[in-house]
Formats: structure tokens, C-alpha cells, sequence
């Protein structure tokens, strides 16, 4: 109620106060489908599994902590390719980070393959510290 209202009301002016309205509820949108937080679960758990075979960072960037703290989606990360484990690298956060400023230096070094290219018909070469370079098929 607004404060001429209450004033008429006190005047006498207005006989009677005029009807609060309810606050229109809002509707809650959901963060994700079902279907999505299913694959988020799984994902979460492939994530986990990765963590306990090694928690080193595979990315090796000019800024890597070297400590695991997630996984690179080689191809940006769909529900298509979510799961993958062809698209996914442990890397940490530096690397990460590192991989969507220099996208160039990500593709050269494999870390990056461009979202319209077949996944599965790509080959991957990954630059190994003793300088082999592994070609693989993703």
C-alpha cells in the first residue's frame, strides 16, 4: 500500500484500502535437462577415474602447474563428444587457460582440433618431451 493511500485512509477520504496484489510467482528455469545432468554425472565420474590414474597434466604449456585440476576437450566440449575419451587430456587450469588464448599454439601442439572437423578421422600430433612426436588417430 503507498503512503497517500495509507494517508487518505487516515483522513477519511477513502472508505476502504484497496486489495494487495499477490506477487506473481516466477517460474524456476532448470539449470539442465535430465538428459544433460546424467552426462554430467558420468562425465564427473570419467573425470575422477583420469584423476586416479595420474594427476599430472598432460597439456604442458609455458604456464603448467602440473598438477591435474580438470580435463582439455580437444574438440569444444558437446554432447556429442562429452564422453570421448579420444577428445579428452588432464590439464590444469594454467593450461586450460592457456589453450583458449593461443589457439594456434593449441592446434601445432594438439591440443585443439576445430569443432566442424570429424573427430574421429582427425589424426593428433602430440609433441613428446624426448622430441618423438606421436601421431595418433584420434
Amino acid at each position: 500500500m503507498s503512503n497517500y493511500n495509507r494517508f487518505a485512509i487516515k483522513m477519511g477520504l477513502v472508505v476502504t484500502p484497496p486489495k494487495e496484489k499477490k506477487p506473481i510467482p516466477k517460474a524456476k528455469i532448470k539449470k539442465e535437462t535430465k538428459k544433460r545432468a546424467k552426462l554430467n554425472r558420468q562425465y564427473r565420474k570419467e573425470v575422477k577415474k583420469a584423476a586416479e590414474e595420474s594427476n599430472l597434466c598432460e597439456v604442458n604449456s609455458p604456464e603448467c602447474t602440473g598438477i591435474m585440476e580438470g580435463m582439455n576437450h580437444i574438440q569444444k566440449r558437446s554432447a556429442k563428444n562429452l564422453l570421448v575419451k579420444k577428445n579428452l587430456t588432464r590439464s590444469c587450469n594454467a593450461c586450460n587457460g592457456y589453450i583458449e588464448r593461443h589457439p594456434k599454439w593449441a592446434k601445432d601442439n594438439g591440443h585443439f582440433i576445430s569443432k566442424f572437423k570429424d573427430l574421429e578421422n582427425t589424426i593428433i600430433a602430440t609433441p613428446k618431451e624426448d622430441g618423438v612426436i606421436l601421431i595418433e588417430k584420434a
